[in-house]
């Protein structure tokens, strides 16, 4: 020990700052590959998902004629709802869909996905809001109709498409049970919306995209988000109200980072840490796939997409 201290007082001060700058970088080092989700780690040793998998099922029929959908005041309105990573999808939507040299100018993309606000939350009525939450906490509804569409300069009556992705967070029932639960909601915002919107001709339905890197399979587990998918068919089907609902262009839901049949995956570089949230890059993975499955779709030629 006398020895090593004796050899670290011959060496100059210049050295002993690159020695402790070595050892300091070889310490930060240690804790970023210690980390869950490091971005130092290999895709193998950074991604968690649960073991459980599925095959992406395709949704088919819905409409698939042209909508006649006419300038309100000026604009095509497509007015999104759901939760916060319905948010972050809809950013990368709307992203793509600027600089989209076929897009109609009187469109216009409206985000109105809230953080926490999953399909429970858009399923409740103002009572049932008030007796549930108080009235300190606004809805969703509250907080689309008292403050989103008036910063953009919208009216409930330019609002005549709907994009509504939603899912049921931290389920308690089992998987089949809780899509069950989920089509029931889902068919009360249909009702609410079909409300407040008197112009709505359509509406894009999508779940969760995949819940199986969540940490703690709590939030988002699976396989409840593929089950709520599946539902997504038997929604589109039987919907009988006066405007019509589409999944089969937005259905996003694959089994992680397998690549389902028209290639779409999500893998772990698109999540936050947390396995439940997709990350900015995420965002414009998917809002991407979606506009051009949206280009593709008939039922958005000529009010969204120009001929």
């Amino acid at each position: 020990m006398n020895k090593l201290i004796k050899k670290l007082n011959n060496v100059s001060r210049e050295k002993k700052k690159a020695l402790i700058l070595l050892v300091f970088s070889i310490a930060i080092a240690f804790v970023l590959l210690s980390t869950p989700f490091s971005p130092w780690k290999t895709k193998a040793q950074a991604c968690w998902r649960t073991t459980i998998h599925n095959t992406a099922t395709p949704i088919t029929g819905g409409p698939n004629t042209a909508i006649q959908i006419l300038p309100i005041n000026g604009k095509n309105i497509l007015l999104g709802i759901g939760m916060s990573n319905s948010r972050t999808t809809f950013n990368g939507l709307n992203y793509w869909l600027k600089k989209d040299s076929r897009i109609n100018p009187s469109f216009k993309f409206v985000n109105g996905a809230q953080i926490g606000m999953a399909a429970e939350e858009w399923a409740l009525s103002e009572q049932e809001w008030d007796v549930k939450y108080g009235t300190t906490k606004k809805s969703p509804w509250e907080n689309l109709f008292g403050s989103i569409l008036p910063q953009q300069n919208v009216t409930r009556t330019q609002v005549q498409a709907l994009f509504v992705m939603v899912t049921n967070k931290k389920p308690t029932t089992s998987p089949t049970e809780n899509a069950n639960i989920f089509k029931a909601n889902v068919e009360r915002i249909f009702t609410r919306a079909e409300t407040e919107f008197p112009n709505l001709k359509i509406a894009y339905l999508a779940g969760n995209y995949f819940g199986g890197y969540d940490l703690n399979q709590d939030l988002t587990p699976e396989p409840h988000d593929y089950f709520e998918n599946l539902k997504l068919q038997e929604i589109q089907d039987t919907w009988l109200g006066k405007a019509l609902v589409k999944a089969s262009s937005t259905m996003i839901w694959t089994d992680g980072e397998i690549p389902r049949w028209d290639g779409l995956y999500l893998d772990c570089k698109h999540m936050l840490s947390d396995g439940v949230h997709i990350n900015i890059d995420g965002g414009l993975w998917l809002g991407n796939w979606l506009r051009n499955s949206l280009k593709s779709d008939p039922t958005t030629s000529g009010w969204m997409f120009s001929l």
